[in-house]
């Protein structure tokens, strides 16, 4: 009989279209956690990254229209990812603890 090794994915963080300051405080925030940050310039790339990586938390410029949103919300509920739209010249403390939140939310789901 073969047995299917049970894989963990380890916890990242999936930035999805977002300019290079947003997806910058992303890293910094990932980073201050100890999380790593990956980036998709697209919400069609994001849909191979998700189902591969399973991220915790799937960030994405808050400018989206309502039908991109609703893309990415499927995506995050598919594997249980939480969810932050990011706007910029949010000061680093207050994404940071956002993404913090959002990700111990994801690990809480995952159990």
């Amino acid at each position: 009989m073969i047995k299917t090794p049970f894989v963990a994915h380890p916890p990242s963080i999936l930035v999805v279209h977002a300019d290079a300051d947003m997806a910058a405080a992303c890293k910094t925030a990932g980073a201050s956690m100890g999380i790593p940050v990956r980036r998709a310039p697209t919400v069609e790339a994001a849909s191979s990254i998700v189902r591969d990586t399973r991220p915790y938390v799937i960030a994405y410029d808050a400018s989206f229209a309502a039908e991109v949103v609703a893309v990415v919300d499927k995506l995050a509920a598919e594997v249980d990812a939480g969810v932050v739209p990011l706007q910029g010249g949010e000061p680093q403390d207050a994404l940071t603890a956002r993404l913090r939140e959002a990700c111990e939310g994801a690990e809480k789901r995952r159990k």
